[in-house]
């Protein structure tokens, strides 16, 4: 039997194999690692946030090279780097250009990387960066205690920020070892203690702190590494360097806060749902039980769709777009208004595969995106432009992306399995859900409060989010008109209960972001196994109301592989073949019921004062279009309305082409025409004289259906878009790839064909088969000049 003990000497990691001292990568061994620093700067005076804030946050790629005399050497580089101060970037490197001789030089050392020798032994020899040109530069511009040029140097290591040296042992639990100090790769380390606090079949876990922590004025310094039991690559790791310092010539305490996660380890950190929980734990706000919000997201299946109408959804509108695309769509692109990427949870990518039209791999190492997960996907929504990038784009040249035929992606998918529905009423205690493998304690219930528990045996993390919910009823079991949820963590109570008592004299809602913050900090600086525990869920009601019982909404949930297949898009942009299907998220066009035009309901404004102001009838302002008979000019200069939005001269104001407004001894011909009233007409292929179906995407419209759309647009309010509306066979409003046709908005007022295609195959097309119009002449007459 193998026996395993850890040695870290210097900054490397050492294994025992067979009684022998080893740090043993494969040679050719390559790790992703998300490594994230940041350094605060705290003033003696009580505050909130601190006086200043470094941050650096970077995705590494480490490679192993082949062991020679003196040990291992291990190269790593950023693929990605985001360094700032007080939240102003300094470099992205990957992204935009840096500014300033030592900005571009860390910019440039981050891409480059740094080398480092580990003896066998797992010493740490030598640690340099690759670029010695840059790293001259930096050296020059920065001085040796600079705290972002150490951030930069020790951010670039896997290992630097965890120095630990063990010469032997087995790693039973509780054996502890001190080191002496140490200064390496931009880290400067106290004597430390170490202690192997957990172990299983696939880690051992340690944590260390300084052994001086009890002298006044001592660094601090406390973490934890766990570590790959058959390599001894790090997993997690974590610490906190606390000390004084100064800033501008101020006293100030230094906490320098430094993480580790290797890529593909389970679960995956998730910074952004941690701070999400962490200020719905903080603050909540009453929420009213007949609202679409409560209807949507408080009550199975919680969301508009369920899982399944979700990713049946994303199956038919996923697509593919390349290099070409850069600032469109570039990247995996998908619709979002049929799906609720909240009601279902995607885990990071197995595999990505990216291939050809032939069906060959375009490369055959491709690496993963390690964010490609849920977030990635929110994140898309705001950002029409953004694509999702489910692999590195590392070593791969726009030549090979542009050959790139179909993107397959491995991954898996969490979604809601079996419902529970529980009831607690007044005076219970603790309700089992076997099927679930939870259990439901009532820890307190007032008249007008209640607090709940909800446990299971490998308990939950403060970033997970359960498909819970908990409703308060009335005595005749019914849902109260209104209640406040708040959903929390057993680590992050203690926390909370502790800032509202420092900081009674301000608001939760305020202090929500400090929050989110502080419990970020914290809880990732926890090894995993510290950072388990229960779901706390609260229900409050309104001052006046009382609830006797609390139904509980629980799913369990199931996990299953998937592959998501996007096809290249790329040609139906430029006028080839249509690849997939995209749809409309916009109202139908309907009947418009007709309506009468009498000049008596035009009002006109401003005439004794020189100008003119038109209003139009209620119901009819989108429907009608002004303009003046024939083609006059004033002051050499046409006339047009434009529209005033406020003020003495709101409404349709007649102006020249130089913006003159104020007209004397004038007189012209004001036109109204208004649309007042419009009967749709829906048709199948080969149905309709006016309609003639070119292929499955393409129809070509008459030239008298063309003129009635021009004239109908006015009358739905549409200025740059024809509204002619194609669906597909289950009934979906087709997005119209042909500019100007309704969905399709044309940025400038150009003329559009009689050809309309259609991303997907149209089945049957909607537009107006009849439009009625009506206009009136207003004759104006301008005074002279006084």
């Amino acid at each position: 039997m193998l026996s395993f003990v850890v040695v870290l000497g210097g900054a490397g990691f050492m294994w025992v194999t067979k009684s022998t001292l080893a740090f043993s990568p494969a040679e050719g061994d390559v790790r992703y690692f998300k490594v994230a620093e940041q350094v605060e700067y705290w003033g003696p005076e009580k505050r909130l946030a601190p006086e200043s804030t470094l941050v650096m946050r970077s995705l590494l790629r480490t490679d192993a090279g082949p062991l020679q005399d003196d040990g291992y050497e291990i190269r790593s580089r950023a693929l990605r780097t985001h360094f700032s101060r007080n939240g102003r970037q300094l470099f992205n490197a990957g992204g935009a250009a840096a500014y300033g001789a030592d900005i571009e030089a860390m910019a440039g050392l981050a891409t480059s990387g740094v080398v480092q020798r580990i003896s066998e032994r797992g010493k740490l020899l030598q640690s340099a960066y690759a670029d010695s040109r840059l790293a001259s530069i930096l050296r020059s511009e920065r001085d040796e205690d600079d705290v972002a040029r150490n951030m930069l140097h020790r951010g670039l290591s896997v290992s630097a920020p965890y120095q630990v040296d063990l010469s032997g042992g087995k790693p039973r639990l509780g054996a502890t070892w001190n080191t002496p100090p140490q200064h390496i790769a931009g880290v400067s380390m106290p004597a430390l203690k170490y202690e192997v606090r957990y172990i299983d079949e696939h880690s051992l876990t340690l944590k260390f702190r300084n052994r001086d922590a009890g002298v006044e004025g001592a660094r601090k310094v406390e973490g934890y590494l766990e570590l790959e039991r058959h390599s001894g690559w790090p997993l997690r790791a974590g610490a906190t360097i606390t000390e004084e310092a100064n800033l501008d010539g101020e006293p100030m305490t230094q906490i320098s806060r430094i993480t580790l996660e290797q890529t593909g380890v389970d679960p995956v950190t998730r910074r952004d749902r941690l701070r999400f929980n962490a200020k719905r734990a903080m603050f909540a706000y009453e929420l009213e039980t007949d609202t679409e919000l409560f209807q949507n997201y408080f009550l199975p299946p919680f969301g508009p769709y369920t899982p399944e109408e979700s990713l049946a959804w994303l199956d038919r509108t996923l697509l593919w777009f390349g290099p070409g695309q850069r600032g469109k769509k570039h990247g995996l692109n998908y619709q979002p208004h049929g799906l609720d990427v909240s009601s279902f949870e995607f885990h990071a990518p197995t595999a990505v595969r990216l291939l050809s039209e032939e069906g060959a791999p375009v490369a055959e190492d491709v690496q993963v995106n390690p964010d490609f997960l849920s977030r990635a996907w929110k994140e898309s929504l705001l950002d029409p432009g953004s694509g999702l990038k489910p692999f590195l784009s590392d070593g791969l040249s726009d030549d090979q992306l542009a050959l790139v035929d179909r993107v397959e992606v491995d991954l898996s998918v969490t979604t809601p399995d079996e419902l529970f529905t529980i009831t607690l009423n007044r005076g219970d205690t603790e309700h089992h859900v076997v099927g679930a493998g939870v259990t439901l304690t009532v820890e307190s219930w007032s008249y007008d409060k209640a607090l709940v528990r909800m446990s299971r045996d490998d308990g939950y993390l403060p970033q997970d989010q359960p498909l819970v919910s908990v409703v308060p009823l009335d005595r005749n079991g019914e849902r109260l008109p209104a209640f406040t949820p708040r959903t929390s963590h057993s680590l992050v109570e203690p926390m909370r209960a502790a800032l509202l008592k420092e900081y009674d004299y301000v608001s939760p809602s305020t202090l929500s972001d400090y929050f989110a913050d502080q419990v970020a900090v914290e809880i990732l600086a926890k090894p995993l196994q510290e950072r388990r525990g229960d779901m706390i869920y609260e229900i409050s009601v309104p001052e006046g109301s009382t609830f006797e019982a609390l139904v509980v909404y629980l799913h369990s949930t199931q996990t299953e592989a998937r592959t998501l297949v996007a096809r290249n898009a790329d040609a139906t942009l430029s006028g080839g073949p249509v690849i997939g299907e995209r749809f409309l998220n916009r109202t139908e066009l309907s009947d418009l019921p007709p309506v009468s035009l009498h000049s008596e309901d035009v009002s006109t404004r401003g005439l004794s004062t020189n100008w003119l102001s038109v209003g139009l009838p209620d119901g009819l302002g989108d429907r009608c279009e002004l303009s003046v008979a024939g083609a006059p000019e004033y002051q050499r200069s046409p006339l047009d309305f434009s529209y005033q939005s406020f003020g003495e001269r709101k409404g349709h104001l007649l102006t020249t082409a130089h913006g003159v407004s104020f007209f004397y001894d004038y007189a012209v011909d004001v036109l109204v025409d208004c649309v007042t009233g419009v009967e749709m007409k829906t048709s199948a292929p080969g149905s309709d004289p006016e309609v003639r179906w070119l292929d499955d995407n393409t129809v070509e419209v008459s030239e008298a259906l063309h003129q009635n759309l021009k004239w109908a647009r006015r009358g739905f309010g549409l200025r740059s878009e024809l509204p002619f509306v194609a669906f597909s066979k289950d009934g979906l409003a087709l997005e119209p790839l042909t500019e100007g046709v309704y969905g399709n908005f044309a940025m400038y007022d150009q003329p559009v064909g009689r050809r309309f295609r259609f991303w997907g195959e149209v089945a049957e097309v909607r537009y107006p088969a009849r439009v009625n119009r009506e206009s009136i002449q207003l004759p104006v007459q301008f005074p002279p000049l006084p």
